[in-house]
């Protein structure tokens, strides 16, 4: 139950960082700044050059920036407590469900086009 707490208090801290970030952060630099930061998954922070790296602009973004850092920080720690609730397999159908969820919603113009 402690380390529940652990990683549940890791993750509070992690969207914290990222919502301070994204609204009210005015720091110079490129890896904090999501203004800036953006671009840093491509290669001379330019999209149309493609990838910096392998994966930079999907499974690897968390490596680009400090928002996308954040973010994975923060759900690898929820994984921990659905991992300790119930094992890999409630892990598995819960992130499942997760990601259905999202992208329903994330992709709602291309699902439900007029």
């Amino acid at each position: 139950m402690v380390w529940e707490v652990v990683f549940m208090t890791v993750a509070g801290l992690s969207e914290g960082v990222m919502d301070y970030l994204q609204f009210r952060y005015d720091g110079e630099s490129k890896f904090w700044n999501p203004e800036l930061s953006w671009v840093n998954k491509w290669k001379d922070r330019d999209p149309r050059k493609g990838e910096r790296f392998f994966l930079s602009s999907t499974a690897l973004v968390f490596l680009t920036d400090g928002w996308h850092l954040m973010k994975w920080a923060r759900n690898r720690s929820i994984d921990c407590v659905l991992f300790s609730f119930g094992g890999i397999w409630f892990l598995l159908i819960a992130r499942a469900f997760y990601y259905v969820a999202f992208n329903l919603f994330y992709e709602k113009d291309r699902l439900f086009k007029k």
